[in-house]
């Protein structure tokens, strides 16, 4: 357990190989798929290797094939996400979402400190606050996010008082707010978005280039552009 009272995500080394794997797979079969779907890749109806001779009747059946393939490391990859979201992303979700709502009510008492003072701290425009959550949170009967023990430390002026503990109230739209704000950090931040998101979305292109291809051409005006 870390700080937070959240498990650590070292639990998940076995969740992680699988995904890599199942990664790999997906990555190969989205780039053949992608290089015949927008760049013409073909196959011939004859080939000879090694003294062996390989004859295909149809070459849309490799394709055919391609696509079974594509479609298996796709669910294959997103079931391995699902369980990683769960076990490790989510955990390290909630991590960063606390800290957010730390440093929102750390700023919230650090602006009230500064306009109309705290206790033990006089008014003035330089105040230094620390929050630590010493509890999980509450839903209270407002169905607001309350974190009923947090530790209020004013560290800027010297020889000021503590303030103790308190009750901490996060709106909805805070709550809301921090949820996206922590997503975001894991996939433009962290080693999530570039080895699990990116892959995940080179994974979709092939469908979407289908989908829009299909909607494209019954929709002749959209061809003129």
């Amino acid at each position: 357990m870390d700080e937070y009272g959240l498990p650590r995500t070292s639990n998940s080394e076995d969740l992680r190989d699988g995904l890599r794997k199942e990664r790999r797979l997906l990555i190969v079969t989205s780039l053949v798929f992608l290089a015949h779907l927008w760049f013409g890749l073909t196959v011939d109806k004859g080939a000879e290797t090694l003294g062996l001779k390989f004859e295909v009747t149809d070459p849309n059946d490799i394709w055919r094939l391609v696509a079974i393939l594509w479609a298996w490391a796709l669910l294959r990859y997103g079931l391995f996400f699902h369980d990683y979201t769960d076990d490790d992303m989510g955990t390290e979700h909630k991590r960063r979402t606390i800290r957010f709502h730390e440093r929102l009510t750390a700023l919230r008492l650090r602006l009230a400190a500064m306009l109309h003072g705290a206790k033990g701290v006089e008014r003035r425009w330089r105040v230094t606050v620390g929050v630590k959550f010493l509890a999980p949170p509450t839903r209270t009967v407002a169905d607001t996010l309350c974190y009923p023990d947090a530790r209020v430390t004013y560290m800027w002026p010297p020889n000021r008082s503590d303030a103790g503990t308190r009750n901490v109230t996060i709106e909805p739209g805070w709550e809301r707010f921090a949820l996206i704000y922590a997503w975001l950090q894991l996939t433009f931040v962290t080693r999530y978005g570039t080895e699990y998101f990116v892959p995940f979305i080179l994974g979709l292109a092939p469908a979407l280039t289908v989908v829009c291809r299909h909607f494209v051409h019954g929709m002749p005006w959209m061809l003129a552009l």
